[in-house]
């Protein structure tokens, strides 16, 4: 009965939402990334919602890359929203896991993609498509989709070539690397900048990097931080 609205839960904040009764079904994308206080505030406000006969509410969705099960027995995901997000649990299959799907889901895709550019009924070659089944994609479609739109930017003709790909794939790889490094680096600076201006506390830490003491622990082993465990 409405649109459905999508936020990426690790930056999710109460104030996204109108509480006018617009935002009725809504899609938390990287559900185990919420932070400790978002994931309270929303087992509150699903309880309110069952208990209230109000006609308005909020329906809610989450999809994850990590199963929320284990997260949940190790107390680090609220027990209350993860019930409530298991009760119907949907296991979606990775595309690694459905190489057959890939001529489908092309096809439909260059015709999207077409049809915006003015480039109708243009495809992929038949090594191009076997080319692209071989390949793995950690974002799966949304990495597909992205890759298919630069080809069709690269490709003259109504036929998008192997070579094409290969060489777009190896140029996103490139790109992907430097980004995630830069990213690394930032994340792993601004740590270790924020533990050194609070003297090693951890507390005091995870509240200005608006965190939970689990995350910063976790932030602290990825990056190979050494710490000092008297403080």
């Amino acid at each position: 009965r409405g649109p459905l609205h999508r936020f990426d839960a690790a930056q999710f904040q109460p104030s996204d939402l109108r509480e006018d009764g617009v935002l009725q079904a809504i899609h938390l994308a990287e559900g185990h990334e919420l932070e400790p206080a978002m994931q309270q505030f929303w087992a509150d406000r699903l309880h309110r919602d069952q208990s209230s006969r109000l006609p308005l509410q909020i329906r809610l969705f989450a999809s994850s890359s990590e199963p929320l099960a284990p997260l949940i027995r190790q107390g680090l995901f609220d027990p209350r929203l993860g019930q409530a997000l298991l009760r119907f649990e949907v296991k979606m299959p990775g595309l690694a896991d459905r190489p057959e799907d890939l001529p489908d889901i092309t096809r439909v895709m260059l015709e999207k993609i077409g049809s915006a550019v003015g480039r109708e009924r243009i495809t992929l070659s038949p090594a191009a498509l076997k080319y692209l089944q071989g390949c793995r994609f950690s974002e799966n479609l949304r990495q597909i989709e992205a890759l298919l739109e630069r080809a069709v930017g690269y490709t003259l003709g109504k036929v998008i070539r192997r070579q094409i790909l290969h060489d777009l794939v190896i140029d996103m790889k490139k790109s992907v690397a430097s980004i995630r490094d830069d990213q690394q680096r930032i994340e792993r600076d601004r740590l270790l900048q924020t533990l050194r201006d609070c003297g090693g506390n951890i507390s005091q830490t995870a509240e200005i990097l608006n965190k939970s003491r689990s995350a910063i622990y976790r932030l602290i082993a990825k990056h190979d931080i050494p710490l000092n465990r008297g403080r």
